[in-house]
């Protein structure tokens, strides 16, 4: 499916401008670069030629221990201290989350934690440089959701069509007869969705 497809680079690159702009606003340039490598790693490794995909038992763990090393972290430092080390732990569970099988679930919360990034790190930085990495990261959000739109509209269109018992078709999301024009079909699925039918 090239929805998916493009979907999975909309969702490493939004997770990774996040991590790249909460990296910026704390001056850690580490971060940074390891987001680049996940964001690219779990698009190669776990997307496309599926690899490496954690399953749920392992991310716990993982998450467990990332959270535990976070609190140890936490206990020595001060309050401001504490607040850079509770932002760095949502990339660090962000980078867990990247190597998951990629589920309707899994990038809704991919998108998550990177709009709370990008929250955190307005706070933190009010730079020329972050304010243009903040006009990308908008535009390519909003990219990211349009994308997401369609991939589930095509999932749910895939699952009306399988209930009816009818094969699916991959040509798009508002399935029409051959006889009908595209401005009838549209219409009628308009209709249809605005009386509440959908």
């Amino acid at each position: 499916m090239r929805i998916e497809r493009s979907l999975q680079v909309c969702s490493a690159a939004l997770s990774c401008i996040g991590t790249v702009m909460l990296g910026v606003g704390e001056d850690n340039y580490t971060l940074v670069a390891v987001s680049v490598v996940v964001s690219i790693a779990s698009l190669i490794l776990c997307d496309r030629l599926r690899l490496v995909q954690i399953n749920n038992l392992v991310s716990n763990i993982a998450s467990i221990c990332v959270l535990i090393f976070a609190f140890v972290l936490a206990g020595s430092k001060t309050s401001d201290h504490r607040v850079l080390i509770m932002a760095e732990l949502m990339a660090h569970l962000q980078f867990i989350l990247q190597f998951k099988a990629k589920t309707v679930r899994n990038y809704w919360l991919l998108a998550l934690v990177s709009f709370l990034q990008a929250a955190v790190a307005a706070a933190l930085e009010t730079g020329l440089a972050f304010a243009v990495l903040l006009t990308v990261y908008l535009f390519w959000a909003l990219f990211f959701l349009g994308t997401f739109y369609l991939y589930r509209e095509q999932l749910r269109h895939a699952a009306d069509a399988a209930v009816e018992g009818k094969p699916s078709r991959r040509k798009a999301f508002v399935a029409r007869p051959a006889s009908e024009s595209l401005l009838t079909g549209a219409s009628r699925e308009f209709s249809r969705r605005m009386i509440g039918l959908a």
